[in-house]
């Protein structure tokens, strides 16, 4: 995890006050507010029945929040970001010295991958390369995969 700045730690406690959770990491975009949260049970307390905690999260920030459970390695993460799709392949490469990644998802499901405006995609591809050197990620789509094909390429 990096470190944090003055910034993230009155971030961090606005959240806190708001939930009564303390989230693991938070980000900030300039258009959006992430954290990371250990457990699904937080997660959902975050959110609250009817999302009115989420509601009132995205009052006091006054910018849309994403809340995301945090993965304890880059691919259980990726998986917790992209909870929501049905199907994923995750392929890991090697490219300028660097790890890329590369998530292939089924076309219908493009725009949950994205998000509004491409918030969503914005946000994930910031946190990534904060939490794990992450410089390179990019989302491609398919039809349709393989019933040979196995879960990770």
């Amino acid at each position: 995890m990096s470190e944090l700045n003055t910034d993230d730690l009155k971030f961090l406690s606005e959240f806190q006050k708001i939930t009564g959770i303390y989230p693991s990491d938070c980000l900030y975009t300039g258009f959006a507010f992430a954290f990371l949260v250990d457990n699904r049970g937080e997660l959902y307390k975050c959110i609250g029945k009817n999302k009115i905690i989420l509601n009132k999260l995205i009052q006091a920030f006054r910018k849309p929040v994403f809340l995301f459970l945090k993965g304890s390695d880059l691919e259980t993460q990726i998986r917790n970001f992209f909870h929501n799709l049905s199907d994923m392949r995750i392929k890991f490469n090697e490219k300028d010295g660097g790890k890329q990644v590369v998530l292939i998802v089924l076309e219908p499901e493009r725009g949950y991958a994205v998000g509004k405006d491409g918030n969503k995609i914005k946000v994930i591809r910031e946190f990534l390369n904060k939490r794990f050197g992450i410089k390179d990620f990019q989302l491609r789509t398919t039809k349709q995969f393989s019933d040979n094909e196995s879960p990770l390429i």
